[in-house]
């Protein structure tokens, strides 16, 4: 699952899509994932389940001395999915009435419902409105200017996502981006990214790329010599995506960093359960 913000960064220079549609691609492609994970699951599943479960249940579960009392740990990866299965069952149940009434209007509302329980992973989520996102987008950044600043929020099918970005620009013409985007209705995707414990590292001549796990963060950070380009990112909450990204023969990835680090990360973290509801 950590792979969803992965996915989100790397579209647009991958599959070429339009960094404003990004968020959006990335949804429908986990979807599509999800439905392709089942199919696979029925196929590979007598080979693959023991194994998995048996990793998943012994972090996970916990047996009491008698051996009758059985407990799943609610903050595992086991536990959130056990959750969620229970609010995706809620769900189904509402949606089955809803094709017993034949009101297509019905119909429609409930699948949104459950396509937003299912990212929201047991609860609906309203993002951000654009008028609480701007202000994390300061006019001043590590001493460069701000020159545009965009905000919007977008939703279908009971998914919502706002999306902020500010470009700025310093007297020597290095070049930042600064991009902040509340996953809302997908935050359940990106809490599972948490509990998948995975970290990755690539290294070339050229540069590197590699993602991990920071003080609870899942962050990921890109650097390219040849361009003297790179970005920086960060995932607060299991909900907003923070990405800097930087141009010019003045920067680094320590100067990225440092960017990062001054903005008002605690006060956008303390957001994370702004607009939730339980399914």
């Amino acid at each position: 699952f950590y792979g969803a913000y992965l996915l989100y960064l790397g579209l647009p220079n991958t599959m070429r899509c339009p960094q404003d549609k990004a968020v959006g691609y990335t949804i429908v492609t986990i979807l599509i994932g999800f439905v392709l994970s089942i199919i696979l699951g029925m196929i590979v599943g007598g080979i693959t389940a023991a194994g998995t479960m048996g990793a998943a249940v012994g972090n996970a579960v916990k047996i009491g001395d008698s051996g009758s009392n059985v407990s799943i740990d609610s903050d595992s990866a086991l536990g959130k999915l056990a959750a969620l299965g229970q609010q995706m069952e809620k769900q189904g149940k509402k949606m089955e009435a809803a094709k017993r009434s034949g009101n297509a209007n019905a119909q429609a509302e409930a699948a949104s419902a459950m396509l937003g329980t299912m990212l929201g992973g047991g609860s609906q989520v309203e993002a951000l409105a654009p008028d609480a996102i701007k202000p994390f987008l300061p006019e001043k950044l590590a001493g460069f200017k701000r020159e545009s600043i965009s905000v919007e929020r977008n939703g279908a099918m009971g998914v919502q996502v706002s999306t902020g970005r500010a470009t700025y620009r310093d007297a020597n013409d290095n070049r930042l981006e600064l991009e902040i985007t509340d996953m809302g209705g997908a935050k359940g995707i990106m809490a599972l990214a948490g509990f998948a414990g995975i970290e990755t590292e690539k290294e070339t001549a050229y540069g590197y790329e590699k993602t991990y796990k920071q003080d609870g963060r899942l962050v990921n950070e890109r650097w390219d010599n040849n361009g003297n380009n790179g970005e920086f990112g960060i995932v607060l909450g299991d909900r907003f995506a923070v990405k800097l990204s930087g141009r010019g023969e003045g920067l680094d990835m320590n100067m990225l960093k440092s960017a990062l680090s001054s903005l008002n990360l605690a006060g956008l973290e303390s957001l994370k359960d702004q607009g939730v509801k339980n399914g």
